[in-house]
């Protein structure tokens, strides 16, 4: 009985998974090793999670670090994979990749990414601590928002507790 009022419970949730966000620890000779071995894993096996319910979102040191070619086959390995793919702080480079969008700190520049990227495209902000920010972005077009602190510790969780009350957007 638990199971079923547990399962249904999320019957009408968006189906979301797994946030790999790679980082310049992890780039090397084993890098692609590795993301294949965690794409086999999310899309092999029972699941509840339906394609593209994954991320992998690259940061924007790592564009300048990873050569052409190894950041679109990175990109290219992903999608064929059904795992969205989010190039950070880097609009030029998401179109340039073929990236399925962004995930930028300036408000100022949702319109601009929903433009460059496209109507489909997956736009988010970094919002800090600020719900008002976070409305404000939801209001000019962001599919997403984040709340962070500076120092990577969890933010406050009555920012959780307000924004699930605000919004159904994740």
């Amino acid at each position: 009985k638990t199971e079923s009022i547990n399962k249904n419970k999320y019957d009408s949730a968006c189906p979301c998974g797994l946030f790999v966000r790679m980082s310049e620890e992890v780039a090397g000779p084993d890098l692609l090793r590795k993301l294949r071995e965690i794409m086999f894993v999310i899309n092999h096996g029972p699941s509840i999670y339906k394609k593209n319910s994954h991320i992998l979102s690259i940061p924007e040191p790592m564009v300048k670090t990873l050569s052409d070619n190894h950041l679109k086959g990175y990109i290219e390995i992903a999608k064929a994979q059904g795992i969205v793919c989010l190039i950070e702080e880097n609009m030029k480079a998401a179109c340039e990749y073929g990236a399925d969008g962004t995930l930028i700190s300036d408000i100022e520049q949702i319109e601009q990414a929903r433009h460059s990227l496209g109507p489909e495209a997956i736009v988010g902000l970094r919002c800090r601590k600020d719900i008002d920010l976070a409305e404000t972005a939801i209001s000019k077009g962001a599919d997403f928002v984040t709340f962070h602190t500076a120092n990577g510790s969890l933010p406050d969780p009555k920012i959780a507790a307000v924004w699930s009350t605000l919004s159904d957007i994740p």
